[in-house]
C-alpha cells in the first residue's frame, strides 16, 4: 500500500499498487474474500484516506438542531399540504452543509462537492417553494444515482430530525 506520511490534510487521495493490494488482501484472511475490495485491488482504484475529526461526532448535533429542524420546520410553511417536501427541503439543506462520509466514500472529495452544489442549488432557486420542485429533485436524484452517490450521513441525520420533531423537542 503506498505510504502517506502523517500528519496528512482532512481528505487525501491515496493511489494504491494492485500489487500492494494483493499483498496486503493476502495477509487478511478476513478480507481477501470480499467482493468490493478485491474489485477494488484489481482495478487499482485510489482510496480516500480521512483523518477523524472532532467534528464528526461533534458537527451532528449542530447539523440536527441548526439545520435540519429550522428547514423541516421553514419548509412547512412553503408547502402545507405536502410532508414530503418538508423533507426534501430539509434533505438538501444538510447535504448542502454537512460533510457526509458517504458521499466522500463514494464519490470521492468530486462528489462531496457535486452533492454540495446540487443541493444549494436547489435550495437557492426557492427548494420546495418553487412550482417546479418535484421535478428539479427528481433530476438531482437521477445525477446521484448516475454517479452512484448516496448521501447516507445526512439521511441519518434527517431521520433524527424526524425524530425529534416528533417528539416535540
Amino acid at each position: 500500500m503506498a505510504s502517506v506520511a502523517l500528519p496528512f490534510e482532512r481528505h487525501h487521495m491515496v493511489r494504491a499498487d494492485p500489487s500492494a493490494w494483493a499483498g496486503m488482501l493476502a495477509g487478511r484472511g478476513d478480507l481477501a474474500d470480499e467482493p468490493l475490495l478485491t474489485a477494488w485491488a484489481e482495478r487499482g482504484w485510489p482510496l480516500i484516506a480521512r483523518r477523524p475529526s472532532s467534528e464528526d461526532v461533534l458537527g451532528a448535533v449542530p447539523a440536527l438542531y441548526e439545520v435540519a429542524l429550522p428547514t423541516l420546520r421553514s419548509a412547512r410553511r412553503l408547502a402545507p399540504d405536502d410532508p414530503g417536501a418538508a423533507r426534501v427541503q430539509a434533505c438538501m439543506g444538510l447535504i448542502a452543509t454537512v460533510e457526509d462520509s458517504n458521499l466522500l466514500y463514494r464519490g470521492g472529495l468530486g462528489g462531496l462537492a457535486f452533492g454540495r452544489r446540487q443541493a444549494r442549488r436547489f435550495l437557492d432557486e426557492d427548494g420546495v417553494g418553487s412550482a417546479d420542485w418535484r421535478a428539479r429533485a427528481t433530476t438531482i436524484h437521477e445525477a446521484f444515482v448516475a454517479r452512484r452517490l448516496s448521501p447516507g450521513g445526512c439521511a441519518d441525520l434527517l431521520a433524527m430530525a424526524l425524530f425529534v420533531d416528533g417528539i416535540g423537542a
